[in-house]
């Protein structure tokens, strides 16, 4: 028998599809108002040599090589694996989205063999490191507190929703396997160790189909609540690290773009500078 989400069952479709509807539309809303601001900013040809510009987008994207640096060789691998946990685990993601719509068009449901013995390791191995990244972190703020470290409430808030993430992810696969009978569920061994504890514990099914459901809608909400915080987080990195590489300065840095006609424009009563948000390149916001 295949899991099955609460969110297939009335009243269970109502919440889920009010959910996401809403959280998704405020988060594009969110986005909206920021791709305003770069349309009303000067425009700065950042697309050429696109081929160097994606093969540049390997050492700094997929190898976090801007902060995994000898001197803070501590930050550089709690941030490899949060980064690389927050890329892996986003099939888990679309996984469970799909699942909650139906599970025919599951990812587990349609990748057979390949979902049981590559994806379901795979996706416990970077739930731990995950949590073990954000157990460093909270070490480095909470204890360690290094000078250059900056302090805020606005970091802990997204550790705590990518640990809750991780742990709410793993609790749902945990009583997903408690309650269906599954193919391979041994090979989500951090599910499946948990699960055995429901089962060392005699725990009733209507207890644990309880519990499913509502670590199931917190997983759910917890992942709608740190995508529309993003954008208002100085994390908001995560979203845009990609296409802020792919548009980077090629040329050596300190070189500047000369002044045309510095003078008859200074004549002409041109400003030169900043003084308003029409003034900047869409990519200096």
């Amino acid at each position: 028998m295949h899991p099955s989400a609460p969110s297939t069952d009335f009243p269970g479709n109502i919440f889920f599809y009010a959910f996401l509807i809403g959280f998704l539309a405020f988060f594009l809303w969110s986005v909206s108002v920021r791709l305003r601001w770069f349309a009303s900013a000067q425009w700065v040809n950042r697309f050429t040599q696109p081929i160097e510009r994606v093969v540049g987008l390997f050492p700094y994207l997929l190898g976090n090589s801007r902060v995994v640096r000898p001197r803070y060789w501590y930050s550089g691998l709690l941030h490899t694996l949060i980064w690389w946990g927050f890329i892996v685990l986003q099939v888990r993601t679309l996984n469970f989205l799909l699942n909650g719509i139906d599970h025919d068009i599951s990812l587990e449901k349609n990748l057979g063999d390949v979902w049981d013995y590559v994806m379901r390791p795979t996706m416990d191995t970077f739930n731990v490191l995950v949590i073990g990244g954000v157990a460093m972190a909270a070490f480095q703020r909470f204890v360690w507190r290094p000078q250059r470290l900056t302090l805020n409430y606005d970091a802990w808030i997204i550790l705590f929703l990518i640990f809750w993430l991780m742990v709410t992810d793993v609790m749902v696969n945990s009583f997903e396997i408690y309650l269906f009978d599954q193919d391979h569920e041994r090979f989500s061994f951090l599910a499946y160790g948990v699960s055995q504890i429901w089962d060392g514990l005699g725990m009733s099914q209507g207890t644990a189909e309880a519990l499913h459901t509502i670590f199931w809608y917190q997983h759910l909400l917890d992942f709608l609540i740190f995508l529309c915080y993003l954008p208002y987080s100085k994390h908001s990195h995560v979203l845009t690290v990609a296409p802020q590489i792919f548009t980077r300065r090629l040329e050596p840095t300190g070189v500047l773009a000369p002044i045309v006609d510095m003078e008859k424009r200074m004549e002409a009563g041109e400003a030169f500078g900043a003084g308003k948000l029409q003034d900047f390149t869409w990519k200096q916001l």
